[in-house]
């Protein structure tokens, strides 16, 4: 065998040797790479992991957890405002009844001041108490505008309890007014728990124009039924069930009665078959009274 001189080991490697060397240095490069990754994301992940357990020990520990919400809302606040997102319009629709100062009080919000510092649900809920105040909707419009969309009460009659008389909307809730008799060509509901079983009353009676335009007041009846009175001096006994077809009996004896021209006091309704009507407090038409 031949002994290797000095020039042979200088000479490179040719062949399947060569490529050996070249794959396994290679090799040893790719694992020192991914070596190197997995200690720099190991070393980022404990630094984190110190990071967070620390700001977490220190807002527990300290109970800074408020203080540290509110020091991230005030810069918010700050920098949108210096950004130019302050308030510079507020508009309202729907209002008719409602004073605009009163609707301004409640929303606790100023020309300049910035937009995010206002907090539209609070301001709704702040709406809500006004007396007119049925459904709000408050919107936002970046950068600088406020729109409020109000649904007001619809006012539907006068309530008279214990000889006080205030106002109401069709769902039987109080409209505290300060002038009642600007609502006097309403008609009237008496007696404890009128209000709240008078909008199915209304909507029967409402389809006849003639006959809700002559109502003078309806009577909430022993907490189940009504009675009707009219201008012409007409007391009309409602059933306590199935008012819809009592007032079409109602309608057509009236066209009768007219057709007739007779003049009568009171007519009960009050049972599904029998009609009993008076002309005079001591005359009766119909024997089947009850």
């Amino acid at each position: 065998m031949r002994q290797l001189s000095f020039n042979d080991r200088l000479t490179p490697l040719t062949g399947g040797g060569a490529n050996k060397a070249v794959n396994s240095r290679r090799a040893r490069a790719n694992w020192t790479r991914i070596i190197r990754h997995k200690a720099r994301v190991i070393l980022l992940s404990f630094i984190s992991v110190i990071i967070v357990s620390t700001g977490v020990w220190w807002v527990v520990q300290y109970n800074n957890r408020k203080n540290v919400q509110e020091f991230f809302y005030k810069s918010f606040i700050n920098t949108s405002a210096t950004l130019g997102m302050t308030v510079d319009n507020i508009t309202f629709s729907g209002n008719k009844k409602s004073e605009t100062v009163s609707l301004v009080s409640a929303l606790q919000i100023n020309v300049g001041d910035p937009i995010f510092s206002f907090s539209p649900e609070r301001s709704r809920q702040r709406l809500l108490s006004l007396e007119w105040i049925e459904k709000v909707n408050i919107e936002r419009r970046l950068p600088s505008s406020i729109h409020v969309n109000i649904t007001e009460r619809r006012p539907f009659a006068l309530w008279q309890k214990d000889n006080h008389i205030t106002l109401v909307d069709l769902k039987g809730h109080v409209i505290n007014v300060r002038n009642v008799k600007r609502f006097t060509y309403l008609p009237l509901i008496v007696g404890a728990g009128a209000p709240k079983n008078a909008s199915a009353l209304f909507k029967v009676i409402e389809s006849d124009p003639a006959l809700y335009s002559s109502l003078e007041s309806a009577i909430w009846v022993g907490a189940r039924r009504w009675d009707l009175n009219f201008f012409d001096g007409l007391k009309v006994r409602l059933p306590e069930n199935d008012v819809p077809n009592a007032m079409k009996r109602l309608a057509l004896l009236l066209n009768f009665l007219d057709s007739k021209q007779q003049k009568f006091i009171s007519i009960d309704l009050r049972l599904p078959n029998h009609t009993a009507i008076r002309t005079k407090v001591d005359e009766v038409l119909d024997e089947n009274t009850t």
